[in-house]
């Protein structure tokens, strides 16, 4: 059964550009709106146990858009959450380029990436920044 998620409807703000990204490093998505002005709009939660990974191409670019980016919980191996690295396919709009997991099912995640040369993964703990390279390197470090 699949959950889907709520609708985010911001009234008082017609908007033309927006978006979203951990701009504090708190671990929850922020929103950046514009309307004239630009609105900044802060998520006061924190999650520290949220997992961010990074994509990278040849040299370290941030050109991977389109990978797609799996965390599986080691306690619960059928609750896969699946993200695509995007940074920005929306007409007037950039999200951040990293990708955000939240860590619902406890501490440690399998965290993979498919590329066209195969798969790289590895395991990590929730709250970990993971790094994750077209030729196969995978480095994590804590928040």
């Amino acid at each position: 059964m699949v959950t889907p998620f709520p609708t985010l409807r911001l009234t008082g703000f017609p908007s033309t550009l927006q978006g979203f990204a951990d701009f504090d490093g708190n671990g929850t998505m922020d929103v950046i709106l514009k309307s004239g002005n630009l609105r900044y709009l802060r998520n006061a939660a924190s999650d520290s146990a949220a997992i961010k990974v990074f994509v990278f191409g040849e040299g370290g670019a941030q050109n991977q858009h389109g990978r797609t980016i799996r965390a599986t919980p080691a306690g619960d191996p059928g609750f896969v959450m699946t993200r695509i690295v995007d940074g920005g396919s929306g007409y007037l709009s950039n999200n951040e380029y990293a990708v955000t997991f939240p860590a619902p099912k406890g501490d440690q995640y399998w965290i993979s990436v498919q590329f066209d040369k195969g798969i790289v993964g590895g395991w990590v703990d929730a709250g970990s920044i993971v790094k994750i390279y077209r030729d196969g390197r995978f480095m994590v470090s804590p928040r």
